[in-house]
């Protein structure tokens, strides 16, 4: 059976543990594992693909990319999955503005990459202007010929 994701608070998790959990999820899923690796000219590839689909709210592409078991652990603590993030970025009222993702700086293992990024952008959603400038990390994989995003921490940086 499936487990539904929904929003829910994750306030008391750190993000040490968050990081742990996703070491040990790499570790076990590499072993034994014979494809090829991932190569930093293509998650950078990947990346600037999925902020494209992003801007031209291009849903096939989104769920082209967007691994099944997707999930967005937002900088307040919520947790989405897939359809949540497709919904929204797709949203007639959703826009967004001066996009920019900058200091990419991939970690590779085998088939999975950790990349942590800086966000920027000035998103419109229902009529209210945000103004996001987040650190993000992202999961990437690669299954057979297939690159997926699995899941995306993004923290809103304050300082």
């Amino acid at each position: 059976m499936r487990a539904k994701v929904a929003t829910r608070k994750v306030a008391s998790r750190s993000p040490r543990a968050l990081t742990a959990a996703l070491m040990v999820m790499l570790a076990c899923a590499t072993k034994g594992d014979h494809e090829a690796s991932l190569s930093e000219r293509e998650i950078l590839q990947f990346i600037q693909g999925y902020d494209a689909a992003v801007l031209a709210k291009d849903t096939s592409a989104l769920l082209e990319q967007l691994d099944s078991s997707y999930v967005y652990f937002g900088s307040r603590g919520s947790i989405q999955n897939r359809q949540w993030v497709v919904d929204l970025v797709t949203h007639p009222s959703y826009r967004l503005q001066d996009m920019t993702r900058t200091e990419i700086e991939p970690r590779l293992y085998g088939t999975f990459a950790v990349v942590a990024t800086r966000w920027t952008a000035t998103p419109y959603y229902m009529g209210t202007r945000y103004d996001d400038d987040q650190r993000c990390v992202l999961l990437i994989q690669r299954r057979g010929s297939e690159v997926r995003l699995l899941s995306e921490h993004c923290t809103e940086i304050t300082e």
